[in-house]
């Protein structure tokens, strides 16, 4: 049944898996072969490999790989390792596994490995096929491969036992607070459990508490169709032992046992961020921690349901919740009982919820930035990573504002000596599209890094404002605009004169004035202009649509 399972590449040098491609469009098959190929070769599979003409095949770009590429086989729900090809995070060029212009080709009666076994497989060298395939006029690759589909496997007579939804014997696991109960599973072939009669024998098992050195739990199966409850502590580690065992209760021979290493964790108390960063820093990520004490909300994004959070001592935190576990909270909001894991990514500590845990203890709190100036924030920005900061009296070093703001993108942000950057990282934001603002300017911002880089992220257009007062439609109009008028008002709260640059799309300047409130742009031609409006030293960018 293929909706059980996906297949992952690992690229290059890359240590983390991506790609993941459900492999439950081949449904369910039986006695047969089934192939994934990339999109780019498709067009040429039938010739190189004629007997796939009527084969079952699925096109993904999982498969888009260059001969160094590690990939593997997983179990959809749990991750599980099913079987691999290449050695984790290692690029295999130069390795004696690379395929470069070559195949690798499993051999009969291995596998699957639960990960790479290199000896498990035949693996002709770089460049095996190279200039011999059909494709340089020559027999197919099929042939030169020795034929596919020719895998062949005798299963074994012997005994097994295994955990449903558990990894291979001898293996080790690690559960965090919230999986700490559940229900042992078993499956055997080879062996029909059942007592007093009628049956080879049955399953004897134990758990046992190396931290207290004292059995844990222990028990017979004698029907796998059911389940047996557990319930582990926190912060201990237990050796599961179960085995196969005749209708007298003697071990097999050979014995047949399965051994799992279970690790447990509980949450860390914390009373705030601080503590957890401190904590962190000590004892490295990974960790789970209960946050007692109140955090407040400076942000949320739709996405990846990323929510960020800072206590009293300005000490700030990412929320990251891509399985949308935890209740999304509202700018303001003072929660408290946050549960989850920590993480880091790029250089950012994250916090993934383990539970739909916080409580608004209150809403509507003001949310107040904090001051920094660049050359403090560059050279300690983790210690400012994720908190509300404001940079003052800086500017955007884009000639004449013309510029508009993209999604994902980085601009520099400098207050004449120092710069650092500013990225586009929440796409919805209302300011993708707008003109880049020029002039002197106040940015609040939530402060980070990507990978060593301090970088800062608007939340929206009203954290950018000009740096001596507060310069909004409330006191500043453009109309009519669009204008067929060949007239345009200008009009602020301000009587003093106005200074008006006029840029068509291409950034020509076209018209320059100085103005009380209306502009004749009656000589212009039907477009889009940029205005560059200057009063008393402040500067600000709008578009302006003649008709």
């Amino acid at each position: 049944d293929f909706s059980l399972y996906s297949l992952q590449n690992q690229t290059n040098a890359n240590t983390t898996w991506g790609s993941t491609f459900d492999l439950s469009g081949f449904g369910t098959v039986t006695d047969d072969f089934v192939y994934v190929t990339a999109s780019s070769d498709f067009t040429y599979l039938n010739s190189e490999f004629p007997s796939l003409a009527t084969a079952s095949v699925l096109v993904s770009s999982v498969i888009n790989l260059n001969g160094d590429d590690r990939i593997r086989i997983i179990q959809s729900g749990t991750t599980n390792v099913i079987d691999q090809y290449g050695v984790e995070g290692v690029d295999g060029t130069g390795e004696t596994w690379e395929y470069l212009d070559s195949y690798a080709k499993r051999n009969n009666d291995t596998g699957p490995d639960g990960g790479f076994i290199e000896s498990n497989w035949n693996i002709p060298g770089v460049s095996s096929l190279n200039g011999g395939g059909t494709c340089q006029g020559g027999t197919s690759f099929e042939t030169m491969m020795g034929g596919i589909g020719t895998f062949t496997y005798t299963p074994s007579s012997d005994p097994t036992l295994t955990m449903v939804g558990a990894p291979s014997s001898g293996s080790t696991v690690e559960l965090g607070p919230e999986d700490l109960t559940g229900d042992l599973e078993f499956s055997t072939t080879n062996f029909t459990v059942a007592i007093p009669s009628g049956g080879d024998g049955y399953i004897v098992w134990e758990l046992y508490n190396e931290t207290d050195m004292v059995t844990h739990d222990s028990g017979s199966v004698f029907d796998t169709s059911m389940t047996y409850p557990i319930s582990l502590n926190p912060n201990k580690t237990y050796t599961f032992t179960a085995e196969l065992v005749d209708n007298s209760g003697a071990s097999l021979t050979p014995a047949v046992v399965y051994t799992l290493t279970i690790i447990t964790f509980g949450y860390n108390t914390v009373a705030n961020i601080t503590d957890l960063k401190t904590d962190v820093i000590v004892n490295g990520v990974g960790l789970w921690y209960e946050i007692t004490g109140a955090s407040l909300v400076t942000h949320t994004d739709g996405y990846q349901n990323r929510q960020w959070i800072q206590d009293t001592g300005i000490t700030g935190l990412l929320i990251f919740d891509p399985n949308g576990i935890s209740t999304t909270f509202t700018v303001g909001d003072n929660v408290t009982g946050l549960k989850g894991q920590t993480e880091e990514v790029n250089g950012v500590l994250r916090f993934v919820p383990s539970t739909n845990s916080g409580v608004i203890q209150s809403s509507g709190n003001p949310v107040t930035p904090q001051v920094v100036d660049i050359a403090t924030f560059n050279a300690a920005y983790e210690a400012y990573e994720s908190e509300l900061v404001e940079l003052q009296n800086v500017s955007f070093p884009i000639a004449d504002g013309i510029e508009t703001f993209n999604t994902g993108t980085n601009y520099d942000v400098t207050d004449g000596t120092n710069t650092t950057i500013m990225r586009t990282d929440f796409f919805g934001a209302d300011y993708i599209g707008e003109l880049i603002p020029s002039g002197s300017l106040n940015l609040v911002a939530i402060a980070g890094e990507f990978n060593g880089t301090a970088q800062i992220y608007l939340r929206n257009l009203a954290d950018i404002t000009l740096s001596n007062r507060d310069f909004s439609t409330t006191n500043f109009n453009l109309y009519p605009n669009p204008t067929s008028t060949g007239l345009v008002n200008i009009v602020s709260s301000n009587s003093t004169p106005i200074q008006v640059k006029v840029f068509d799309i291409l950034g020509k300047q076209v018209k320059s004035e100085t103005i009380n409130s209306t502009l004749n742009v009656s000589g212009l031609k039907s477009g889009i202009y940029i205005l560059n409006i200057t009063q008393e030293g402040q500067t600000i960018t709008k578009k302006l649509v003649i008709d």
